[in-house]
This record gives C-alpha cells, structure tokens and sequence, in this order.
C-alpha cells in the first residue's frame, strides 16, 4: 500500500485552498494560502513552495488543464487578442487524446466542424490524408504543442492554482 496523500475535501476560502487529506498516517488539512503547489504530479513528490512574487502571473485569462479543451481554449484566446497562461499539473499536453485514447469513436464525421475538423486534418498530413481518425498519441501531443508554439501561449508544467484573484472583471 503506497502512502499517496488523497484529497479528501476541496473548499473555497476567498482565494486559497484549503485542503483536507486522509491516508494511512491519518487525516489533516493543509492551509495552502500563501504557497505554489507544484512537482510531480504523478506521485507523492508534491511539495508546497514559498509563494513569492515570481509566482504571479497577470493575464486576461488562465486555462487551467493541458487537456484538448484547454489547449484549444488557450489558443482560440490568443488569436483573439487576449493574454493567456495555461497551467497544466502534468507534463503532457492533450489530454486522454494524446494519453493513449486516438481511436475516434465519432458516429457522423460530417458534423465535426472548427478547430476539432483542423486537428484531425492537421493528424491527417502526418499520416499522409486529409483527415486521420485513428492516431498515435505522440502524433496528437505534437499536434497540440504546435498550436500552442503558433499562438506563443505561455505554459507551466508541473504546476498547480492555489490563489487566483479575478479584479476588475
């Protein structure tokens, strides 16, 4: 049995987190108010890191999670016009679509429109078609790095929100 500290409750308080764990070593809670929380976060290697100010960052808008919503969300901000930070807890950009699920399962492809078509027919000039359903996750990473190297969108990797602060809008 590992000693992985499981959420047990997440509460809103103003803007920090406060945090209450359950494991084997019994139950606490963790006042993360004036802490960056980052490292791995694939194991018990999460450490709280002195908040300091090179830990803000002031945009127009924050997606928090590399996911394919996210990037996608990230970048259609940027072309817009917009300051953005994206924050992903992982290392990985894309999401369960470049973590290993690239068997599209999507009934009518006619229907698929906007930037999901794009990422298909830019998975497509990889492989050689104009569209490609079925993919390798590494091909769908680079998919998603590349957008975001086109829309310059800033990136923190191993990283995690615990205060944000929404002023004037």
């Amino acid at each position: 049995m590992t000693n992985l500290r499981q959420p047990e409750d997440f509460r809103f308080y103003g803007f920090f987190w406060k945090q209450r764990y359950s494991g084997i070593n019994g139950s606490y809670d963790e006042d993360v108010e004036n802490n960056l929380l980052s490292g791995d976060a694939f194991g018990d290697g999460m450490r709280l890191q002195p908040f300091t100010g090179e830990n803000v960052k002031k945009v127009d808008i924050c997606v928090y999670g590399g996911t394919s919503a996210g990037v996608i969300a990230a970048y259609t901000a940027r072309q817009a016009g917009k300051s953005v930070l994206l924050i992903e807890p992982g290392r990985h950009l894309g999401g369960m679509s470049s973590g290993g699920l690239g068997y599209t399962d999507i009934g009518n492809k006619y229907v698929i429109r906007g930037l999901a078509l794009d990422f298909y027919r830019r998975l497509g000039r990889h492989y050689g078609k104009l569209e490609q359903w079925i993919f390798e996750p590494k091909e769908a990473e680079a998919v998603f790095n590349e957008y975001i190297r086109r829309a310059d969108v800033e990136v923190w990797y191993d990283s995690r929100i615990v205060r944000a602060a929404n002023r004037g809008g």
